[in-house]
């Protein structure tokens, strides 16, 4: 948190998490608005486990599943390192929508 004062009778505080989740937020509704099936993005590997790599594309991760990232046999996925930047075909994509408020 940084105090942020500007001739102001109480301080005042500007918080750095909330500007990088709306910069994220919004990172990530641009990100939806262009994500189709069958297209090639661009991602930074975020994360890799024993079953894939998880992928950042924009405000959202996807899943690079280990079957999908060679064409030989593998137990673990060696073909990437956390922070390579990867284009990856969308072979799935389900848009969720968040529930409204339920009139009753």
């Amino acid at each position: 948190m940084i105090k942020f004062n500007k001739k102001a009778r109480e301080p005042s505080w500007l918080s750095r998490r909330v500007l990088l989740e709306k910069e994220r937020a919004e990172l990530k509704a641009s990100t939806l608005e262009k994500l189709r099936e069958d297209t090639i993005v661009e991602g930074v590997v975020k994360n890799l486990t024993e079953y894939g790599a998880f992928i950042d594309l924009g405000g959202i991760d996807g899943l690079l599943h280990i079957t999908d990232m060679s064409w030989a046999v593998s137990t673990t996925p060696r073909r990437c390192s956390v922070g390579d930047k990867v284009k990856v075909k969308v072979l799935k994509y389900k848009r969720r929508h968040r529930a409204g408020p339920r009139s009753g």
